[in-house]
């Protein structure tokens, strides 16, 4: 019979993620609005992309926006986009940027996000 291994960095992440998921059920409604996809908002997206651009963020940015289609794949696989979204509020909580609104258009979310210097301790608020 073979011993089950310790869990290593992957499941950690896994662990964190499923955490940052049950957070979103925490954030009020996104607001309603109009519009189509332009080709500033592709309708899929890899999650690396959206991580790359939030990393692109002007250090001295104090708002910021971030179109996040309503598909979203990670290393190329098609992913659930409650866990893609999870990913990248991560990496916004890590510069110190928590999400403070969305709207709601056609094919994704435009989301705002404001820079806090204790954005993690908001959100779990």
């Amino acid at each position: 019979m073979r011993r089950a291994e310790p869990v290593r960095g992957s499941a950690r992440f896994i662990v964190r993620v499923a955490f940052l998921v049950g957070l979103l059920g925490c954030t009020p409604p996104p607001e309603k609005g109009e519009g189509v996809p332009s080709l500033d908002r592709p309708p899929v997206m890899a999650v690396e992309d959206l991580l790359e651009q939030v990393e692109g963020w002007p250090p001295d940015a104090r708002t910021a926006e971030l179109w996040i289609p309503e598909i979203l794949t990670f290393e190329g696989e098609p992913i659930p986009r409650n866990l893609g979204v999870a990913i990248v509020n991560s990496k916004t909580i890590s510069r110190h940027f928590y999400p403070e609104g969305s709207t709601e258009l056609e094919g994704g979310r435009l989301t705002r996000y404001r820079w806090a210097e204790n954005a993690g301790a908001l959100l779990a608020e």
